[in-house]
Order: structure tokens, then sequence, then C-alpha cells
């Protein structure tokens, strides 16, 4: 990483709810340099992977960065007596696009990231003669889409980020014929389902230094959305603002207080 900050100290006013003892912000490296690597690994419980990554520089302050990888894992049991696992079988994709621009006023981030699982949860033989088998199929498609941007100013500074995220699960149960090795998809409406969550995020931060005085004044926004059959009437939502400010007075280099402020409104509480 290029620097830790390491806040001590309550700071839900500005990072949200959870920030109650400090936050730590980790800012990466930003290097304009070309770089690329692949790395493969095998473990003997059977997963076997792969990934890659590559980076390439645009002119003296921008970059693009592409990532790919691939997971495969053959299912583990502690005792091989029939076609179950202990731990199911998976293989997931993955993939992530960046671009970063960088000067010294302005800087900004764009970041798509994508992921894609399969699970198979293989049933016992049924009885009595175990030539059939009930099987579940899990299918996972995750989405992240991120924009962060800052401005610095003589003084004070200006900082945004939006962002979303989507999720959607696919549970299929399937009978399955052990000898014809064919499977029918189970035609009962609660034997399979859908699930799809969606949350969008965005804040925006301004600060500015007076002295000994430094002052910090934001909003944010959030809203989250989930719907399914399993989710009470099919679908859920919640959305939420709050506006917030802080101010940090440094009497003496030992002698430091903190004031915020934090007015939100939530749709559900």
């Amino acid at each position: 990483a290029q620097q830790i900050e390491v806040i001590k100290g309550p700071m839900s006013v500005i990072y949200g709810s959870n920030a109650l003892a400090g936050t730590i912000n980790i800012i990466r490296n930003s290097d304009q340099k070309r770089r690329a690597n692949i790395r493969a690994a095998y473990e003997s419980d059977g997963q076997y992977n792969i990934s890659g990554a590559f980076t390439q520089p645009i002119g003296t302050n921008q970059s693009l960065t592409f990532s790919a990888s691939r997971l495969l894992f053959d299912g583990w049991s502690l005792n091989d007596t029939d076609r179950t696992f202990d731990w199911i079988p998976k293989v997931q994709y993955t993939g992530r696009l960046a671009y970063q621009y960088k000067s010294d006023s302005f800087q900004m981030q764009i970041r798509s990231e994508y992921l894609n699982s399969f699970l198979l949860d293989r049933g016992q033989p049924l009885a009595p003669y175990g030539e059939f088998a009930v099987d579940q199929k899990y299918t996972n498609i995750r989405l992240d889409n991120n924009v962060k941007m800052a401005w610095n100013f003589p003084h004070s500074n200006l900082s945004m980020i939006a962002g979303n995220n989507y999720f959607k699960r696919n549970k299929n149960k399937y009978f399955k014929d052990l000898v014809a090795q064919k499977e029918t998809l189970i035609p009962v409406a609660s034997e399979q389902d859908t699930q799809q969550f969606s949350a969008s995020v965005f804040r925006a931060i301004y600060g500015f230094k007076h002295g000994h005085y430094e002052t910090l004044i934001g909003l944010d926004g959030n809203t989250e959305a989930g719907h399914g059959q399993r989710i009470e009437g099919e679908r859920q939502e919640q959305s939420d603002i709050a506006f917030f400010s802080s101010t940090e007075i440094k009497w003496h280099p030992r002698w430091i207080s903190r004031f915020g402020l934090r007015v939100a409104h939530n749709t559900a509480f």
C-alpha cells in the first residue's frame, strides 16, 4: 500500500454506524507501470486455480487494468462411500476491469467486477435400488461497479464515490436418472428459487482547513432492494440519506477536540 491512515476514536459521523472504535483507510499504490502476471495453483483436496492480471499505462497519468481467474473444486468427502460430498463441487469465474487517472489536482478510479459461480449438491441414491437421486444446482452472479473522484484545492478538497452491487442466485432441484444419466427439473414451484439483491451507495465529502480548525461536511445515501419467492411480499427495499459534519480543533499538540453531527432518514425505520 502507498499509505495507511489510522484514525482513532468514533468516526461513525463520517464513515457510518460501523466505525465505532476507529477507522483504517488503506490507499493503494498508483504507480503507472506496465505489469503482467499469471498464477496457477493446485491443492491435493481437488482445487485447481488459475489467475492473471495485466496493467497498461495510458500516457503519463492514466492506466487500464484487467484481471481474470478461474477456480475449480472437485468436491471432497471424508468417507467416499457414495456420490455425495461433504464439501460440494464448485467452479467460479471472476473478471475485473479498472481505469485510473491521477494528477496533482484530480484523481479518478472506475472499477467493474464480475463473478459467476456454479455449485452442485448431489443427493444420495434413492431406495430401494439406487437408480435415482435428487440433485440441487446453485448459480450465483454478482456485478460490482464503482466510481471514485477526488479534487484537491489549495486549502480544501472534495471527494465523491458512487457504487452499485447486484447479486442473483438461482437454486434448481432436479430428478436424476443415474442409469440413463438424464435429469428432469422437478415441476414444483417451491423447489425452485431465484433471489436478487441490489445495493447502491453515493457519498460526497468536502473538507477544508483553517488554522487549528479542520472541518468535513458531507452527504451520503444508499438504497437496498431484494426480491424473490422466499422474501416477504416477494420484494423488500429500504433507503436512507444522511447529512453529516465534523470539526476537529487542535488546541495543543496533545489536546484535540472533535465535534460531530449526523442527521439521517431511513424509509424503513
